[in-house]
């Protein structure tokens, strides 16, 4: 039996469990697995992040926009920038029923 652990933004971790490990299962009805550490993924959503980030500092720092402006401004942005990645992932997903 497999385990398959995945969340967004990491690397998919995959368990095997051996026989006796699912019989403990069968038993108990638990089963430790130990301490898992998923790997995160650096995706292009990351950079764009980064980017939009660093971008935002310079402007407040340059004082070419107000702070709360430039705040706002970069929010949106990353909010769009996550908007359009989730809607990529939906339709890209094979499991959708949407």
């Amino acid at each position: 039996m497999t385990v398959t652990i995945e969340r967004p933004h990491f690397e998919i971790e995959s368990i095997v469990i051996d026989p006796t490990e699912l019989a403990e299962l069968l038993v108990t009805g638990t089963l430790g697995l130990g301490e898992i550490t998923l790997q995160r993924r650096i995706t292009a959503g990351f950079w764009i992040a980064a980017i939009i980030f660093v971008g935002l500092l310079l402007i407040i720092a340059l004082e070419k926009l107000h702070s709360t402006t430039a705040a706002l401004a970069g929010i949106s942005a990353i909010l769009l920038v996550t908007f359009a990645a989730v809607q990529r992932t939906i339709r890209l997903s094979p499991q959708s029923n949407l």
